[in-house]
């Protein structure tokens, strides 16, 4: 019996056993189900990755690169068509021969066009260049000095006569400069034409510098008659206007040709009125009023123009080195007229021989007025235009220092 027993109770144990083992079969396998379907969706999911990477870069990169490519190489294939097929019509129509010079201009056009695409807009700054510079040569104005300055009888006239011939010769060059053909050129916008004539725009501004300063003081010492009395409202507000900055546009509305033009008529005004003052008295000059003038001209008119000429720190480019010398000369034109107005109207400040001194300053100002050089340099070598200018600027100072140290006040 106990042995029937021994015997049943094996038996179910190794049947808990195999069971058992089924069971732990079981679960090891679904682990391993398990772990085989995590693999799968992490191939899955690599796969997935990869495809986007793909995609990215086929339509992102790979592809525009591709198709430049395709485009660069198709375009290089056509022009290198196109250049085969007409090098080879050009050499056939010229094997031909039946129209040598077209045929060889073909030629030569097929062989220079590279050489040309260099040369073409080289040559168009050096023709354009050199187009400016026979322009301005040739429609440059000369300055030659108003007859009406200088004639003899000038020295019979009424004071308020030489006062108007004195303003008249101060604003001379001004009129002059707003009458011209292009009028005034620096507040002209920087696209247009005329901003190219630099020699002409830097001219005008000397011009009005020294136009504005000689007829704000010709204003004050000519037309103030005496203590309790004021300067004429006419040549105060006109040299006033006068002062309006140089390259101010408005469209017309109170920029600064308008200002000028208007400026210009107020002194005008005075000096019809003071022609035909019919025994009213407009005018009050005396010899300290003259000496005055003189170091007006010394001192305020010609210094600024000589410390530009000799204004050797400030390195400039060689497109500005031009612009002082005209400068230069837009101031000397004024003075020299103002000069030889003064010189005939007051024959009596050429005292003791320096009538000579005075001569020859209007002559070294009327070389620079006449002056036009067709190429402003500073060349050691070759010498500096500025400094050229500087010498009859620094000459014609001395001389009419001289000049004014012989007025008797």
């Amino acid at each position: 019996m106990e042995v029937v027993m021994a015997e049943l109770n094996e038996e179910m144990v190794e049947e808990r056993r195999s069971a058992f083992g089924h069971v732990l079969d079981e679960i090891v396998s679904i682990f391993n189900a398990e772990k085989r379907q995590n693999v799968k969706d992490q191939r899955k999911d690599e796969k997935i990755v990869k495809k986007i990477l793909y995609f990215l870069w086929d339509y992102l990169i790979a592809g525009p690169l591709y198709g430049f490519f395709c485009a660069v190489v198709s375009i290089g294939k056509a022009s290198w068509d196109a250049g085969s097929s007409y090098n080879s019509y050009v050499k056939q129509v010229i094997a031909r021969k039946e129209k040598p010079l077209v045929h060889y201009l073909m030629y030569a056009a097929y062989v220079l066009w590279p050489v040309a695409l260099f040369i073409i807009p080289i040559g168009i700054c050096v023709i354009t260049i050199t187009l400016l510079v026979v322009v301005d040569q040739v429609v440059y104005p000369e300055f030659p000095i108003n007859p009406k300055f200088d004639q003899k009888s000038n020295a019979e006239l009424s004071l308020d006569r030489k006062s108007a011939l004195l303003f008249e010769a101060a604003t001379h060059q001004m009129n002059k400069e707003m009458q011209s053909l292009t009028g005034w050129t620096p507040n002209d916008l920087s696209w247009m034409p005329t901003k190219w004539f630099d020699n002409k725009l830097n001219r005008q501004i000397g011009v009005r510098n020294a136009t504005r300063l000689l007829t704000a003081a010709m204003s004050v010492k000519f037309t103030n008659l005496g203590h309790g009395t004021k300067e004429n409202d006419d040549t105060r507000e006109g040299s006033a206007n006068l002062s309006s900055p140089e390259n101010k546009w408005n469209m017309g509305f109170g920029d600064t040709e308008v200002n000028f033009i208007d400026g210009l008529n107020l002194l005008q005004k005075y000096i019809t009125e003071a022609n035909a003052a019919n025994g009213k008295k407009m005018s009050n000059i005396n010899p300290p009023d003259l000496l005055d003038i003189m170091n007006v001209i010394i001192y305020d008119v010609l210094r600024e123009p000589l410390g530009r000429l000799q204004e050797q720190e400030k390195p400039l480019t060689f497109s500005e080195l031009d612009d002082e010398v005209y400068y230069a000369q837009g101031t000397a034109i004024v003075v020299r007229d103002v000069l030889v107005a003064l010189r005939s109207t007051f024959p009596s400040i050429m005292v003791k021989g320096e009538s000579e001194n005075l001569n020859m300053a209007i002559e070294k100002l009327s070389k620079m007025a006449d002056d036009n050089p067709y190429c402003v340099y500073s060349i050691m070598e070759l010498g500096d235009t500025r400094a050229i200018f500087a010498t009859f600027y620094n000459s014609a100072m001395e001389q009419l220092k001289v000049v004014a140290s012989s007025i008797k006040v």
